[in-house]
C-alpha cells in the first residue's frame, strides 16, 4: 500500500527570494526535506525566514521551531526590519516555537512527538528546524541523529509538510545528513581583499535539474536577493536571423554612411577609445535616434550623472529629457564600487525585458569590470551577456576607455573580438601643436564598411564627420608620416566586403 511519504513529488514549493526559484528551476519539491548549512553568520536563519514568510502568504501554514540559544522572541525582533516581516501572520499561519529548553529537559524521542503534535494540529505545511546541530550534539551517536532526521523526514512528509534543516557548518563537522534529506544548499562568506562576498550553491536536488555552482547573494532591508551565475543561466542561442535584421542609424549621416546603413540589429558594437574623445556623445545620439524612432532605449552607465548627462544630451538637440517623458528612454546609474558581477547583469537584464528595450548603451564597460571579484570569469560572462541581449533582440553598445595616444589597441577583455559584431575605433593624433579626432570602424560582422580613417569633430550641434578620408590623412602624424601616406593613395574610399 502507498504512502503519502511515497507518493510522487511533482509539485512545487516557490521559496519566494529573488534569484533562488531560478537556480531551482521553481522552487523545492512538495513534503522534501532540505538542509540548509553555513556558518554562523551566513544567513541561513534569514533564508528560513524568507522561505515560510513567502509560503503563509501564499496561503500555506508554518512552523518554525528554533533550537538556538538565543531566544526566538528575540530572533523575531532582529527580523522585524526587514520587509518580508509581517506579524499578522503570526501565530494563525505562523507559529514560533522555541525549542531549545524543552529538548534539553524531554529529551529526543518526546521531542519528535512534539514536531508531530504541533504540526498536526496547526495543519503546517512547511517546518523549518533551525539549529540541528543542537540535536547531534545531544545524540552524541552519528546512528542516532541519523535515526533521528530518518524518523523527522518521514513524520513531515507524512504530514504533506515541507522540510527546513538549518545548520551551522564547522570544519570538524562531517554533515553525515546530507544522505538522508532531499536537497542540499549551502551558503557561505568571504573576504576577497577588503570586500566580503556571500554565496549560494546547491549541492543536491533529487529528482531535477537546477543551476549549477555558486551564485552571489546581498542581504538587503527586504531579505535575502540572489544573482543566479549569468553565464550558467542565460540562453546561448543567438534567435535573431539573417532575414529579420535591419539597420540602426547612429544619426550621424556620413558614419551611417560609413556602416553602410547602421549596424545589424540585435548585434554588439565596441566603442574604443580615449578620455573625451567622444564615445559617450556617440552613444547618446545612437540612443537618441532610436527614440526618434519610437524604439525604446536604455543607457546604463557608471560615471556621468544623469542629470548632467540629459542635460549634455538636450544641449546638442537630443532631447533626451523629452525621451525620457515620453517612456523611450530610461537612464541609469550605478557608482562602480561594492557591485557584484552578477547583480549589474540581472539589473540591466530585468529593465530590458521590462521595459522591452531595443537600444542599449553600457557607457563604460569598465563598471563591470571593477565588480568582477573573479577576473577569470570575464569573457565567459561578457559572451554570455551579449548572448542573451541578442536573444532579447537588442542592438548594444558599450564603450571602453584606452590610454591617450595609446598606439596598440589592448582590448579590456580577452577574447572580446570574437564576442562582439563591430567595432569602432576613436582615438586622437597630434598635428601642429592640435588635437585632431578621428574614427574608424576596425570590424564589422556580416556587413561592408568603409574603412578608411574619417576626421570629425565634436561642436556645440555634436557630432560631424568629414565627408572624406582625406582630412583625417592630412593630419596623421603621429608616425611622422602624412605626406607619404596622402601621396600612397589615389582612390578616395576603401571598403571592405564582410
Amino acid at each position: 500500500m502507498s504512502t503519502t511519504e511515497d507518493a510522487p513529488r511533482s509539485a512545487r514549493v516557490a521559496t519566494g527570494v529573488p534569484g533562488l526559484d531560478a537556480i531551482l528551476h521553481g522552487g523545492l519539491f512538495e513534503r522534501s526535506s532540505t538542509l540548509v548549512f553555513g556558518p554562523s553568520g551566513a544567513g541561513k536563519t534569514i533564508l528560513g525566514n524568507q522561505i515560510v514568510f513567502h509560503h503563509v502568504r501564499q496561503g500555506g501554514r508554518a512552523v518554525y521551531i528554533t533550537l538556538l540559544t538565543e531566544t526566538h522572541g528575540r530572533m523575531l525582533d532582529y527580523l522585524r526590519t526587514l520587509s518580508f516581516f509581517d506579524d499578522k501572520f503570526i501565530p494563525d499561519q505562523l507559529s514560533f516555537i522555541g525549542g531549545y529548553q524543552h529538548l534539553i529537559k524531554e529529551g529526543m524521542a518526546n521531542f519528535l512527538h512534539v514536531i508531530h503534535k504541533e504540526t498536526h494540529e496547526r495543519g503546517a505545511t512547511m517546518l523549518v528546524l533551525d539549529g540541528i546541530a543542537v540535536i547531534e550534539a545531544l545524540t552524541g551517536s552519528t546512528l542516532e541523529f541519523q535515526k533521528f532526521i530518518q524518523q523527522l523526514s518521514a513524520l513531515v512528509a507524512a504530514a504533506g509538510c515541507t522540510l527546513l534543516l538549518l545548520a551551522n557548518s564547522q570544519q570538524d563537522r562531517t554533515f553525515v545528513e546530507h544522505g538522508m534529506v532531499d536537497s542540499v544548499m549551502e551558503v557561505s562568506y568571504r573576504f576577497v581583499g577588503v570586500r566580503s562576498i556571500r554565496q549560494l550553491a546547491i549541492t543536491k536536488l533529487r529528482g531535477s535539474d537546477f543551476i549549477q555552482g555558486r551564485h552571489t547573494f546581498r542581504i538587503t532591508s527586504d531579505g535575502i536577493v540572489v544573482f543566479p551565475r549569468l553565464e550558467a543561466m542565460v540562453s546561448q542561442a543567438n534567435l535573431v536571423s539573417g532575414e529579420r535584421r535591419t539597420r540602426k542609424q547612429f544619426g550621424i549621416a556620413r558614419l551611417d554612411e560609413m556602416l553602410e546603413g547602421g549596424v545589424n540589429t540585435g548585434s554588439t558594437t565596441a566603442l574604443l577609445g580615449a578620455p573625451g574623445a567622444g564615445k559617450t556623445l556617440l552613444g547618446v545620439n545612437f540612443l537618441a535616434t532610436g527614440g526618434a524612432a519610437g524604439e525604446r532605449g536604455l543607457y546604463f552607465g557608471f560615471y556621468e550623472s544623469p542629470p548632467r548627462l540629459i542635460a549634455k544630451a538636450d544641449a546638442i538637440g537630443l532631447n533626451f529629457s523629452k525621451l525620457m517623458q515620453e517612456g523611450l528612454l530610461d537612464v541609469v546609474w550605478q557608482a562602480p564600487v561594492e557591485r557584484f558581477l552578477d547583480e549589474l547583469a540581472h539589473q540591466l537584464l530585468d529593465i530590458v525585458r521590462q521595459r522591452r528595450v531595443e537600444r542599449v548603451f553600457i557607457d563604460g564597460i569598465d563598471g563591470f569590470l571593477r565588480a568582477a571579484m573573479l577576473p577569470e570569469r570575464l569573457p565567459a560572462f561578457f559572451t554570455a551577456l551579449c548572448n542573451e541581449l541578442r536573444f532579447l533582440g537588442v542592438t548594444t553598445l558599450f564603450s571602453e576607455e584606452l590610454e591617450l595616444f595609446q598606439e596598440d589597441i589592448d582590448a579590456p577583455i580577452a577574447g572580446m573580438s570574437a564576442m562582439v559584431e563591430n567595432l569602432i575605433l576613436l582615438r586622437y593624433v597630434e598635428y601642429r601643436a592640435h588635437l585632431h579626432r578621428l574614427i574608424s570602424i576596425l570590424k564589422m560582422r556580416e556587413s561592408g564598411y568603409d574603412s578608411a580613417l574619417r576626421e570629425f569633430t565634436i561642436s556645440r550641434t555634436g557630432i560631424d564627420v568629414a565627408e572624406t578620408f582625406h582630412s583625417a590623412e592630412a593630419v596623421l602624424t603621429g608616425r611622422a608620416r602624412a605626406a607619404s601616406i596622402v601621396s600612397g593613395r589615389s582612390s578616395g574610399r576603401s571598403r571592405r566586403k564582410p
